[in-house]
């Protein structure tokens, strides 16, 4: 998984996280300071037992 900021900036990457995991995921922090409001894009890969792979895009905002 990986989050943007508007400017296209990588707040947040992940690699091989369990999707149920609540321990895992991004806290809302960049560079360890709170990351601001406003809209963020995120891509997650998920694969399956088999291989195969989907990808999911899109949206979110943050409001603090």
């Amino acid at each position: 998984m990986m989050i943007f900021d508007r400017l296209g900036n990588k707040v947040y990457e992940s690699l091989g996280e369990e999707l149920n995991d609540p321990n895992s995921g991004s806290d809302g922090r960049f560079n360890g300071n709170p990351a601001n409001s406003g809209a963020y894009v995120y891509s997650v890969e998920i694969y399956n037992e088999f291989g195969a792979r989907r990808s999911i895009k899109g949206d979110i905002t943050l409001v603090r």
